[in-house]
């Protein structure tokens, strides 16, 4: 709740959100389909499975947030974001507030579709997602290794503000790989050497093949093409892809 709070009063849009204090009152006002979702992402998803409630009517709103009354969720209004439409701002932050290495990076994958992880990502320095996921992580004083999340909103022609993620995520190897090296950073920033990164190369597409070979099944893909980081093939440790 602070996040929006936050984020409303530097300025950046978010999906409509509403809390859960009384939900039956919010089940009458929300536009379905919604969304209930957590404050603790991993507690959240190590009891139920999923990322999110997905909720068609007031009924499993209800429902949706009585299972999860102990969670600190909210509920919000589902956006209609396009293929591609899903952005992160990935950066490291050090102690005094100074960035010292962002990264964005655009989802034009990812699985399962909807709520789903990355699968196919593509590195797209988008300059208002980087001004906005400074500000709000400046606004939170935070420090450290962070994926602050965006979608593009069609309707309202906006960068809303999603989630902050305090930790590395699933394809950190892309900014890895295009120059800016997180966790480097963070290092050398514990062990007294800071450093900071250059700027990012553009283009490079990093993929999970399992995730990517599934979701082709069901319809045609963003294309893997150009100079690609695999999340787990390695020709000189085959091993793991053939687990997968």
């Amino acid at each position: 709740r602070r996040l929006y709070a936050d984020a409303h009063h530097l300025g950046i849009p978010i999906p409509k959100t509403f809390t859960l204090n009384d939900p039956k009152a919010t089940a009458k006002d929300i536009r379905y389909p919604a969304i209930v979702k957590p404050a603790e992402q991993r507690r959240f998803y190590d009891r139920f499975g999923v990322k999110v409630f997905r909720a068609e009517n007031a009924a499993e709103l209800v429902r949706f947030a009585r299972q999860a009354a102990d969670l600190a969720c909210v509920a919000q209004e589902i956006v209609e974001v396009p293929a591609g439409g899903f952005y992160s701002f990935c950066s490291y932050v050090a102690p005094d507030g100074e960035v010292r290495g962002a990264f964005v990076g655009r989802k034009l994958e990812q699985y399962p579709e909807g709520f789903g992880t990355g699968c196919l990502v593509i590195g797209e320095q988008v300059p208002e997602i980087h001004e906005r996921g400074a500000a709000i992580l400046k606004a939170f004083g935070y420090h450290g290794i962070s994926e602050v999340e965006f979608i593009w909103d069609p309707a309202r022609k906006e960068h809303l503000l999603l989630d902050v993620n305090p930790r590395v995520w699933k394809w950190v190897g892309l900014p890895i790989a295009s120059g800016v090296d997180l966790p480097w950073l963070a290092y050398s920033e514990a062990i007294g050497q800071p450093v900071r990164a250059d700027e990012p190369r553009e283009g490079l597409r990093w993929i999970y093949e399992r995730d990517y070979a599934l979701l082709s099944q069901s319809r045609p893909l963003f294309p893997s093409t150009g100079e690609v980081v695999n999340a787990v093939w390695d020709p000189d440790d085959p091993g793991p892809f053939a687990q997968l």
